[in-house]
């Protein structure tokens, strides 16, 4: 298959190449894993170390400074996102966010919470965990590998008997589909259910607007498809939620400290906004490379979306020819991720197998597929070697 011409010019994807220098080192296609760190954000990263080891953290005007940074930091991200300042918090991960929403809501042992069968264990833990302690049924609604007509019907009829909250993907780590979320939260939202929506694998990669996704809650990281680093992310809350969905960890940032006094236990009030839920410290050069990741999308996102969804579509067309080769991702799912699999093989040793020859991939364990991320910086001729390879070690068992 000769690969489709780019709709990005030699040049720009030449620069879309060197801002990922980790992508030199190998054949880098696991951005679902981790993104490779682009350069703004590591200058940022080292920017801000280097200012703190050589001026210290102590200052009152630099705390001061930084609980300002923090609020622009809200700022940029909300704009990045389609969502108002005061809906966005920020967090260390994805799972974070879920689990504020899920300790945030009043729940009942009689009550029951919808979620689907490729849920990825950071999502599936907190309910767990809230099933054990309170008793919360948990149904799943089985929607195959993600094709969104059959999710649609699938969550549809698991949604007929009201839960208390619909816990969803945008994009299914295991599979790549593309949900689609705005369909799923109307139908979700005729029967009074709130949604929250799991957006680890979404965020740089696809395009999406908050308001108009009309999801209540979308919690994300910084570290994969953004490129940022570990440790960061955030949680978007609508408003209408924010005098009803309780802070579960309380702290000095998640509060309005202009109410706060000592040995008054009724003078506790919460942050303005989607801030009341967050709580300790974040490292000062983790934020300064998540604001450089996210102002790099905000310049950037549309070009670095296109080509991974080019990526993306060459990488499943290519994997089809396979003799034998099950692709897993469906059809226009417009995400970064394809996976496939092949009767009988060991996805384990294939990837150890592409380590050695320089790809880096991912074996998905509850469905024995390799996942390939196809990244904005990626190039057709790595994506058809790296499927080359893979179409060979997995012949010989």
């Amino acid at each position: 298959m000769t690969p489709p011409v780019s709709k990005l010019n030699e040049e720009v994807r030449r620069e879309l190449r060197k801002i990922a220098p980790a992508t030199s080192a190998s054949v880098y296609l696991n951005c679902a894993f981790a993104g490779p760190v682009i350069a703004p954000v590591a200058d940022a990263l080292e920017g801000r170390a280097n200012r703190e080891f050589l001026s210290g953290r102590g200052s009152v005007a630099a705390w001061d400074e930084y609980l300002g940074w923090l609020s622009d930091v809200r700022g940029r991200v909300s704009r990045l996102l389609g969502a108002e300042a005061d809906e966005t918090g920020l967090t260390h991960h994805t799972t974070e966010g879920i689990n504020a929403i899920i300790w945030g809501l009043e729940w009942e042992p009689t009550d029951r919470l919808v979620t689907t069968t490729l849920e990825h264990a950071a999502t599936l833990l907190p309910l767990y965990q809230l099933h054990r302690r309170r008793g919360v049924r948990i149904d799943f609604a089985d929607i195959g590998f993600g094709d969104p007509d059959r999710a649609l019907d699938a969550l549809e009829a698991a949604l007929e008997r009201a839960p208390r909250l619909l816990v969803v993907s945008h994009v299914t780590w295991c599979t790549g589909a593309t949900l689609p979320i705005a369909e799923i939260v109307e139908v979700a939202h005729r029967r009074g259910i709130p949604v929250l929506v799991d957006g680890a694998q979404a965020v740089g990669a696809v395009g999406l607007d908050f308001a108009e996704l009309g999801a209540d809650f979308y919690a994300f990281n910084g570290y994969k498809w953004l490129c940022g680093p570990e440790g960061t992310g955030a949680l978007l809350v609508k408003r209408p939620w924010l005098g009803r969905l309780s802070p579960t960890f309380t702290g000095t940032f998640g509060i309005d400290g202009s109410v706060f006094r000592a040995n008054d236990p009724e003078s506790l009030a919460p942050a303005p906004g989607a801030a009341r839920y967050e709580f300790g410290c974040y490292y000062q050069p983790a934020i300064a490379g998540f604001l450089a990741a996210v102002d790099w999308h905000l310049s950037h996102g549309d070009v670095a979306r296109s080509r991974i969804a080019e990526l993306a579509a060459f990488c499943r067309e290519r994997a089809m020819e396979l003799r034998g080769m099950e692709v897993l991702t469906p059809e226009g799912s417009g995400s970064g991720i394809i996976c496939v699999r092949r009767a009988d093989w060991n996805g384990q040793a294939c990837v150890a197998r592409l380590e050695e020859l320089g790809v880096m991939i991912r074996h998905i364990p509850t469905n024995d597929a390799l996942r390939i991320s196809c990244g904005f910086f990626n190039s057709e001729e790595e994506i058809a070697d790296a499927l080359a390879w893979i179409d060979e070690a997995t012949r010989a068992k």
